[in-house]
C-alpha cells in the first residue's frame, strides 16, 4: 500500500485585479464625500434654453428668467460576489473572494449603470434619448453626430462617450480615438459591461447585429472597503465567503442620448 503526501500550491491572491484601462472604474471621477446618502444632480431639461446669455452694454431689458430643472437623485447599491470550496485546500477564502469580488467589479458596475440591473430607479443609459439607427460604414460620421446632438442639447457641456468592447474595438479600427479619447477629447469609457444589443427591444435584419454608442456628461463612481464575512459547515468542510461592496454611479448633465450602429455578423468559416 503505497500512501502519498499531498503539496499545498498557494494561489497568488495578492496579485493587482484586472482592470480594464478604458474601463468605468479607470475613467470615472471619483464621487463626492458622502455620497452613501446618495448624489443628487440637477438635469437640464433638453427642451430648455441651456445656453448662456450675451448682453450688450447698457442693456435696455431685464435679463431672462432661469428655466427650473429636474434635480435626480442617485442611490447607492451593494455589489456582492461569493464562493464556495473545500477547506481541505486550505485556501485564503476570504482573501479570493475579495479577489473575484475585484475582477468582477467592471462588468458589475458597467451592467448596473448600463440598465439598473437592481431597479434602483438611478438614471441609467437605458434613459438615453434615441437618434437613430446608421451603418458601420458611416462610423466617422455617426460619433461627429453624437457628439454635436449632446453638445447641441448640453449648452456645450463636456461629453463622455460610452461603448462596449465590440464599439471599442470598431472605434480603434477606424482611427476615431487617441489616447482614450475622441478627436474633440471626449474620455471613451469601454466596458464588458456594456450591452451591444439595442435597448429598444428592435432586433436587426438577418445578418447584422447592433452596437450602441451613448453620451452622457461627466461620470462619478464611489466605493467603500470590501466588507467580507465566511462560514464553515463542518458536516461537508465546505467554506463560503461573500465580499459585499457598497458603491454608486452617478452621471450628468441630462439629456443621454444613444446611437445605434449597424454592423455586419461575422461569417464562420
Amino acid at each position: 500500500m503505497t500512501q502519498m503526501l499531498l503539496d499545498t500550491v498557494e494561489l497568488d491572491l495578492n496579485r493587482d485585479p484586472r482592470l480594464w484601462p478604458n474601463g468605468l472604474l479607470n475613467s470615472a471621477l471619483p464621487a463626492p464625500a458622502g455620497w452613501h446618502q446618495g448624489i443628487s444632480v440637477p438635469f437640464a431639461s433638453p427642451m430648455a434654453e441651456v445656453y448662456p446669455m450675451g448682453m450688450l452694454p447698457c442693456p435696455t431689458s431685464p435679463r431672462g428668467t432661469p428655466v427650473p430643472v429636474d434635480v435626480r437623485t442617485f442611490t447607492p447599491f451593494t455589489m456582492t460576489q461569493g464562493s464556495q470550496c473545500s477547506t481541505l485546500g486550505r485556501l485564503d477564502h476570504e482573501a479570493y473572494a475579495e479577489l473575484r469580488l475585484a475582477e468582477t467589479l467592471e462588468m458589475n458596475l458597467a451592467s448596473q449603470f448600463a440598465m439598473d440591473l437592481l431597479n434602483t430607479g438611478n438614471p441609467s443609459l437605458k434613459d438615453a434619448m434615441p437618434i437613430g439607427t446608421y451603418a458601420v460604414d458611416h462610423l466617422t460620421t455617426v460619433l461627429a453626430f453624437l457628439e454635436t446632438t449632446f453638445n447641441g442639447m448640453s449648452g456645450g457641456s463636456p461629453c463622455w462617450i460610452h461603448t462596449s468592447v465590440l464599439g471599442g474595438t470598431l472605434l480603434f479600427s477606424e482611427h476615431l480615438m487617441r489616447d482614450g479619447k475622441t478627436v474633440t477629447g471626449a474620455p471613451v469609457i469601454i466596458s464588458p459591461g456594456y450591452p451591444t444589443w439595442d435597448g429598444e427591444g428592435n432586433s436587426p435584419p438577418s445578418g447584422y447585429m447592433y452596437v450602441q454608442f451613448w453620451a452622457t456628461g461627466p461620470v462619478w463612481v464611489g466605493m467603500d472597503d470590501p466588507v467580507v464575512v465566511s462560514d464553515i459547515n463542518r458536516d461537508n468542510n465546505r467554506e463560503t465567503a461573500y465580499a459585499d461592496r457598497n458603491a454608486i454611479i452617478a452621471y450628468s448633465p441630462s439629456p443621454a442620448v444613444k446611437i445605434t450602429v449597424q454592423v455586419p455578423v461575422p461569417t464562420e468559416l
